[in-house]
């Protein structure tokens, strides 16, 4: 019997892909740089950098924010927009068979999950209009 794949599950899934892709596309970057500056430059970038400014199609998109973000400021997501999936801060986890108080203390029953996180770009935002003016 096989079980099926939520869609949460998937999209992790995807993203780990498309991480691995974007992770060969920077060695290939520092690869190619012609000076110790620019391998610095790309070592120094992040998945997620490489995701918004090679993997995915942002052409133009100079801020991305949270959905809640965006309320916070004023703004609401376009109807229809798609988010880009990238990779939140990591969250420390414990496994589930850890034993109660004794082991709390104990490094081998923690482990680092990296959550996905749902952007939105400054192209696919507008103002929230006020229904009062």
């Amino acid at each position: 019997m096989s079980k099926e794949l939520s869609e949460k599950q998937k999209k992790r899934i995807a993203l780990s892909e498309l991480s691995r892709k974007a992770e060969a596309l920077k060695k290939q970057k520092q690869e190619d740089a012609g000076t110790i500056t620019e391998q610095l430059f790309w070592a120094s970038r992040t998945v997620n950098y490489m995701l918004l400014k090679y993997m995915y199609d942002t052409e133009g998109a100079e801020e991305f924010k949270t959905l809640v973000q965006w309320r916070k400021t004023g703004y609401k997501v376009k109807k229809g927009s798609k988010s880009f999936t990238i990779w939140a801060q990591p969250r420390e986890g414990k496994y589930k068979d850890q034993k109660e108080k004794e082991e709390e203390k104990d490094d081998e029953h923690k482990y680092e999950f990296f959550p996905i996180c749902h952007l939105f770009s400054n192209l696919q935002v507008e103002p929230i209009k006020n229904d009062k003016e």
